[in-house]
């Protein structure tokens, strides 16, 4: 993976958290996983 994708994967990451977050009040790897479309392993490894 490039640098540049890698920073646009951490990007999108922490903008479904704040989402998340902001619509729920707390955030999950498996709340994450669904609003991206990953697998819930990936989201833990990332």
């Amino acid at each position: 993976m490039s640098k540049q994708r890698s920073t646009e994967s951490s990007e999108d990451y922490l903008e479904a958290i704040l989402r998340i977050r902001s619509e729920r009040g707390s955030c999950r790897n498996v709340d994450i996983a669904c609003l991206l479309g990953y697998s819930k392993a990936s989201v833990t490894k990332a």
